[in-house]
């Protein structure tokens, strides 16, 4: 049946119905990553005490990037174009339950546990405490304009999976991972031009031994990077706004 053809005012019940039909795809994330995260956690706490295990520890961030950019191919499994497009459900309320899962539920599965071992031990070394105090001077004003650049490739990936039913997991992980080449990209070039214009001089007149001289350095860097943590964020934000729109285009056009 068409959308014209049911009430369009929203229905909880409809969409519980949306819900109930996608539950056994999200049954298998709503277990794992909850664990995954925790273990990655816990390891990070232990990588995190010597200078060696921090640099293994950034691969754990890396796990957890892509348990969240991908969150949304678990919506193809079983995939059933069929099925999907009948399911008696409005364009917003179908896109409800998807942004819902994708945007709410997947990052507190995928963090929540993950960032719980930090507050709760705290720095594990006085390394980690000076990174921590360095980070907190360069995204304190920006933090979350700094998460938004995460959604992206989670957004680009949502939108592929909920409209193409062709090579669909094929497609959002080649055009995820595009996103993210592209977002890298764009951070590199503001960088570079930091790194030229300013960066440069400040650093050659200090010595980077120090504790104290390495806070100033953060600080500075701070000032100088927000206006770019400003922008990508910015952008990113109205990109994640773009794709959400032409979803909810995308599925008002659908038979439901």
């Amino acid at each position: 049946m068409n959308e014209t053809t049911i009430n369009n005012s929203f229905s909880w019940d409809r969409l519980r119905l949306v819900a109930r039909f996608y539950y056994p795809c999200l049954r298998l994330p709503l277990m794992i990553y909850p664990a995954v995260s925790l273990v990655l956690g816990i390891s990070n706490y232990w990588l995190t005490k010597s200078e060696i295990g921090i640099l293994f520890a950034g691969l754990l961030g890396l796990i957890l990037s892509m348990m969240f950019y991908f969150f949304p191919l678990y919506f193809t499994r079983p995939s059933s174009p069929v099925v999907e497009s009948m399911i008696p459900a409005t364009a917003a309320e179908r896109l409800t339950v998807f942004v819902g899962a994708c945007l709410i539920v997947n990052p507190i599965l995928t963090y929540l546990p993950y960032y719980m071992i930090d507050w709760i031990f705290g720095s594990s070394s006085e390394i980690m405490e000076m990174m921590d105090t360095v980070s907190k001077e360069m995204f304190g004003e920006s933090y979350f304009l700094n998460l938004a650049q995460a959604l992206p490739p989670l957004v680009t990936c949502m939108f592929v999976v909920f409209t193409k039913w062709k090579n669909r997991i094929s497609s959002a992980i080649g055009f995820t991972i595009l996103t993210i080449v592209a977002l890298s990209v764009i951070a590199g070039v503001f960088g570079i031009i930091l790194a030229v214009t300013e960066l440069a001089d400040k650093v050659d007149c200090m010595n980077n031994n120090s504790y104290e001289q390495g806070v100033v350095i953060g600080k500075f860097l701070a000032n100088k990077m927000l206006p770019m943590i400003i922008s990508l964020g910015a952008l990113s934000l109205i990109y994640t706004v773009l794709m959400i729109s032409l979803l909810y285009r995308k599925l008002r056009r659908q038979q439901v």
